[in-house]
């Protein structure tokens, strides 16, 4: 097991809304609500303090869950939260690196809003709400060129 290049530096929260839906019916099925649910995420490298090992980087994550009206779902909330990264490994060209923090310092920040989320609507009236895992990782599009057809020879 080896150290990661990017590593997480500090992270804070800037902004976060909370409350318990009073209409809740903890006896009746909750529903999933993911229409209202949503992640955006904003990737941005700064300039390195002098002396700083390596590059530097922010990743500002906004996570938010609205209650459509009629839905049964415990809580609506919004997390602003703000992580500064290091990666330590130069060998990377630019764009493997910036997808290199895109996808895993976005999914460190995500696991620390997660937590966050938790500890704060357990202290509702409702049962501690876990956020889905999601993914952050996008395929580029690569497209393929048609093979030429091949020619038999005799």
């Amino acid at each position: 097991m080896k150290n990661s290049p990017l590593q997480l530096l500090r992270y804070f929260i800037p902004e976060i809304s909370f409350s318990a839906n009073p209409s809740f019916d903890s006896n009746k099925e909750c529903d999933t609500a993911m229409e209202e649910f949503s992640v955006e995420t904003a990737v941005n490298r700064q300039t390195a303090p002098k002396g700083f090992p390596g590059h530097s980087w922010t990743i500002e994550m906004k996570i938010s869950q609205g209650i459509k009206e009629g839905k049964n779902f415990p809580y609506r909330f919004k997390l602003v939260i703000l992580g500064m990264f290091a990666f330590l490994d130069e060998a990377l060209a630019e764009e493997k690196e910036t997808q290199f923090v895109r996808v895993n310092g976005s999914s460190i920040l995500y696991g620390a809003a997660r937590e966050v989320l938790r500890s704060t609507t357990a202290l509702g009236p409702w049962d501690a709400l876990i956020i889905p895992g999601i993914s952050f990782y996008e395929k580029q599009l690569v497209q393929k060129e048609e093979a030429a057809p091949v020619q038999e020879s005799d």
